[in-house]
Formats: structure tokens, C-alpha cells, sequence
């Protein structure tokens, strides 16, 4: 069964597994230079792993059902279906709480005491902080402009 754009409706699998195999090369380039830490790894990658696919299985399940039918249907918000507003929300969501845990909850020390997430090295939790508050605002910039421009 192919959507109207082509895609096959199982596309959201490939987002899924894309976010399984960052949360494994994290773990992989983490434990390894890190073995004595592979407990904090563990509750880090699995939180990773957790959040990031949430809102893949609610668009999964959207295609599923025959409510969400092409890629464009994702770039309209605003059109009532209960699949894409669980699918925004549940990211707002997950935006919301990754800022408090990395402003209020410590995160961005524990980014840095966890190294393998980033490519280059994490050294100082500001840089973190701001790269994680300029990623929300400019997510929540672009959830409103998808929706209010339909």
C-alpha cells in the first residue's frame, strides 16, 4: 500500500530505527571510552531511545489508520486531525521537558559527564544550554508557521 505521495505508509519505521541507531552509537562511543559509566549510560540512552520515538508512534499510528496519507498532511497541523495535534503536542512536550532537565535538572553537566552525544567534546554546560533553548525556539517558530500558513 503505497500513500498519495508515494511514500509507503511504513515510512515512520525508518525514523524510528534512525533514532534507535543514534541512541546505539551513543552507547557504543560512550561505553567504550567510558566502561565504569555504562549504568548512567544505560538510563540516558533508554530515555533517549523513549522520548525521541514517542512522536514517531503516534504518526505511525496516524498512517496506520488512514489519517495521515501523505507527507503533506504532516505540514498541516491545523486541519483538525487528532493524529498530527498528538504528534505536535507530544513534541512540545518532550521540547519542554528536555529544557528543564537540561536548565533546572542539571543536564548539561550530565551531557558533559556522559560524552559521545555531540562529535566533538562537551566542556562547558552554557554552549548546551543555549544550542538546546535557540533548537525550542526555533522548533516552536517553525510548528507556528506550519500552523497558521494553511
Amino acid at each position: 500500500m503505497k500513500t498519495a505521495t508515494g511514500f509507503p505508509p511504513q515510512i515512520f519505521l525508518l525514523f524510528i530505527f534512525a533514532q534507535c541507531l543514534n541512541g546505539a552509537f551513543w552507547w557504543f562511543r560512550g561505553t567504550a571510552e567510558h566502561p565504569e559509566k555504562r549504568s548512567g549510560y544505560a538510563k540516558l540512552v533508554a530515555a533517549w531511545v523513549l522520548l525521541g520515538n514517542i512522536p514517531w508512534f503516534i504518526l505511525g499510528a496516524g498512517v496506520l489508520e488512514g489519517r495521515i496519507i501523505s507527507m503533506d498532511d504532516v505540514f498541516k497541523p491545523n486541519h483538525h486531525n487528532p493524529f498530527l495535534q498528538a504528534f505536535f503536542v507530544s513534541i512540545v512536550v518532550i521540547l519542554l521537558l528536555v529544557n528543564f532537565w537540561i536548565w533546572v535538572g542539571n543536564g548539561s553537566q550530565t551531557l558533559i559527564d556522559y560524552p559521545g552525544l555531540a562529535n566533538r567534546p562537551l566542556t562547558e554546560p552554557m554552549p548546551i544550554k543555549l544550542y538546546v533553548l535557540a533548537s525550542t525556539i526555533f522548533a516552536f517558530i517553525g510548528a507556528a508557521v506550519m500552523w497558521f500558513s494553511n
